[in-house]
């Protein structure tokens, strides 16, 4: 009848609506790969769930602010260069030299008067020799034997390696570099003494320090009192593993006749095969 529609026309047509909607469908709807999410405070990189998924997207209670798996890697690599650079820092600034050895450094000896040979021992020792618990420069005085000394810690100090590589278990110690003439130790122990102020204040970082540079061994006046201020802090070092760089104007020999056996028994064990000869014209004299 006209008018009617039947029903076998009528469902043709609803399934035919029903095929154009799930073909808009499939061509339409789709899972995006990216969410609506704030930027990165840093990039503005939005989240993207196959990168940043389960570690970037860090939200801060109270703070609107989201950061992508990059710039997470990039601050936490930045917080440990800072770290690192704080530490090398600090150990450099713990080594306080006296003003006319503050630059002394192996580029800056004298190749023209100084000894080369002792120069390059020094420099293979400093660089090298990392398990070795010292090395002893002699020499007359003026040849160049404390630049020397100074250069070894300056080399070590610009290597961001720790300057002991391998320590007793629960030794006291503090990875930095430290100088003392033997002589302005001695007299600062005496007034202690004469003043009864704790002697420990100044000993006991000597005791500690990784790397310790005993100056002009020998100079200090001949007592018993000096002798065994040397042989505890040699005992010390030796005993917790730490180095300790020594110079002398007095030879070998003359350490020998100079010292107790238990002060030679000390160096020789921490010096062994690293007693360097230097030779060379008089700095001071020009």
């Amino acid at each position: 009848m006209p008018g009617k529609r039947s029903k076998r026309s009528s469902a043709a047509t609803n399934s035919n609506s029903a095929e154009s909607i799930g073909e808009v469908m499939s061509r339409t709807v789709r899972i995006p790969r990216t969410y609506v999410k704030p930027g990165c405070e840093r990039c503005s990189k939005l989240y993207d769930r196959d990168v940043d998924a389960d570690r970037s997207y860090n939200y801060s209670p109270g703070v609107d602010r989201w950061l992508c798996a990059g710039c997470i890697d990039e601050i936490e690599s930045e917080k440990r260069e800072a770290a690192e650079s704080e530490r090398l820092q600090t150990r450099r600034n713990a080594l306080v030299l006296p003003y006319r050895l503050g630059q002394m450094t192996f580029g800056g000896y004298d190749t023209g008067r100084g000894d080369l040979s002792a120069r390059d021992r020094s420099r293979a020792w400093a660089r090298d020799a990392r398990d070795s618990p010292g090395i002893m420069l002699c020499g007359s005085p003026g040849v160049g034997k404390t630049h020397l000394g100074v250069a070894i810690l300056n080399e070590r100090l610009d290597d961001p390696r720790p300057l002991v590589e391998t320590r007793p278990i629960g030794a006291p110690f503090e990875d930095c570099a430290r100088f003392v003439d033997c002589g302005d130790l001695i007299a600062s122990l005496q007034v202690c003494i004469q003043t009864k102020a704790p002697a420990s204040e100044i000993i006991d970082p000597l005791r500690r320090c990784s790397l310790l540079l005993l100056d002009d061994l020998g100079s200090e006046r001949s007592t018993e009192f000096s002798a065994n201020t040397i042989s505890l802090l040699l005992r010390g070092r030796w005993n917790d593993a730490l180095t300790t760089v020594i110079t002398s104007n007095l030879a070998p020999k003359a350490l020998n006749e100079r010292f107790d056996s238990r002060v030679i028994s000390r160096m020789g064990g921490m010096c062994k095969d690293n007693v360097v000869l230097v030779q060379s014209k008089d700095y001071r004299l020009g």
